[in-house]
């Protein structure tokens, strides 16, 4: 799980970046407040600062915040330079990558059991895996774009 975990840092520190390729500016604005209050956050609290429940509620809500901007942006980039990417191809996307992110966890639990839907470790999974499959399917259609 740490890989992936590292794999979603990576993600949110390219998602400025990708805000701002989306040419909505107010988008980009916001996604780089967001991550920039996030950092101040993370910096505060590994520096030795106190947590208090405060803290950790707005630590929560800023992590979740640009994870959905992080879907947001990645989705709205596809569709910027795959422009056959259309709302039931990245719905499809969303779903395989739920799909196989259930069954991995189903598998590696070993008792072979559906988890819950709403699973916190198969959503975290769910969203890189689905980001993942997105790039993937974006850079093969760019690919075949090319060579024709």
């Amino acid at each position: 799980m740490d890989f992936l975990v590292l794999l979603l840092w990576i993600g949110l520190l390219m998602n400025p970046f990708l805000a701002y390729r989306t040419d909505r500016r107010w988008l980009g604005r916001l996604t780089i407040a967001s991550f920039l209050v996030l950092i101040g956050l993370f910096f505060y609290r590994f520096s030795g600062g106190e947590a208090y429940m405060l803290f950790e509620n707005a630590w929560n809500a800023l992590v979740t915040i640009n994870i959905l901007l992080l879907v947001v942006n990645s989705c709205l980039v596809s569709r910027r330079f795959v422009p056959e990417m259309t709302m039931r191809r990245l719905g499809l996307i969303g779903l395989a990558g739920y799909g196989m992110s259930q069954l991995w966890i189903s598998f590696m639990s070993g008792a072979g059991e559906w988890i819950q839907l709403i699973d916190p470790q198969a959503c975290l999974m769910a969203i890189i895996l689905s980001l993942l499959l997105l790039l993937f399917d974006s850079l093969k259609t760019v690919d075949r774009r090319i060579e024709t």
